[in-house]
């Protein structure tokens, strides 16, 4: 387990979830250190279902990258009250339904 102090506490890596609730509340109100942590707990959740889904691991990173800018980009959109590993998951899922739809997997028809 690995242990980053930010946001006035000391998180674990997985976070439980006072300290997801935590930096989702400090990431709303501009706290870019805060969102580093979520993405350090839930990289490795969404890139493996990235890969899973694609089985390309560039385009799984790239997939798991956007993931994130989608998910920052809509923090503002997200309510506290209800988990934040579903609402990520949610979106991973959504791009990747979209990908599929567009057919922007790398060398993959």
């Amino acid at each position: 387990m690995q242990y980053f102090v930010a946001c006035g506490i000391s998180i674990s890596v997985p976070m439980t979830p006072d300290e997801v609730n935590h930096c989702v509340a400090a990431c709303q109100q501009g706290d870019r250190e805060a969102f580093s942590l979520l993405v350090l707990a839930f990289q490795q959740k969404i890139y493996g279902l990235c890969w899973q889904y694609l089985r390309d691991q560039p385009a799984a990173m790239d997939a798991a990258a956007d993931v994130f800018c989608k998910a920052y980009a809509a923090m503002d959109r997200f309510d506290p009250s209800r988990p934040f590993a579903s609402w990520i998951l949610t979106i991973a899922t959504r791009h990747l339904l979209q990908i599929r739809r567009t057919g922007r997997r790398r060398g993959i028809p």
